[in-house]
């Protein structure tokens, strides 16, 4: 699961601690693993201290503009779901993905 944001994007930077929330909540699954995915559009800027200063404590990587345009990031913040074989599941709202991960989850132990 990621979530993408920009360090321009004030929306990314009040939803960081749902996104939080909802990692800590669902960290025991070890199906899932979450990540705050920023996307470099100033190459002076180091993202890994903007959330630092905004006492953010996420597993983080970066990706190039470039990479985000493939993923067809067009709206910041915006969530992806890729599942185990690599394939986008769910793109979109960060309400929207919570709602799609619990009903996963349940699908997921139902199967069990």
């Amino acid at each position: 699961m990621l979530d993408c944001w920009y360090e321009g994007c004030g929306s990314c930077f009040k939803e960081f601690p749902l996104f939080q929330k909802l990692y800590i909540d669902n960290n025991g699954y070890s199906d899932i693993r979450f990540y705050a995915s920023g996307v470099t559009y100033n190459d002076t800027v180091n993202l890994f201290e903007v959330v630092e200063r905004r006492n953010i404590n996420l597993p983080m990587f970066t990706i190039e503009r470039n990479d985000a345009t493939e993923l067809e990031i067009t709206v910041y913040p915006t969530v992806i779901i890729i599942d185990d074989c690599s394939r986008i599941v769910f793109r979109g709202d960060l309400r929207d993905s919570e709602l799609f991960l619990k009903n996963i989850l349940r699908i997921s132990f139902c199967q069990r």
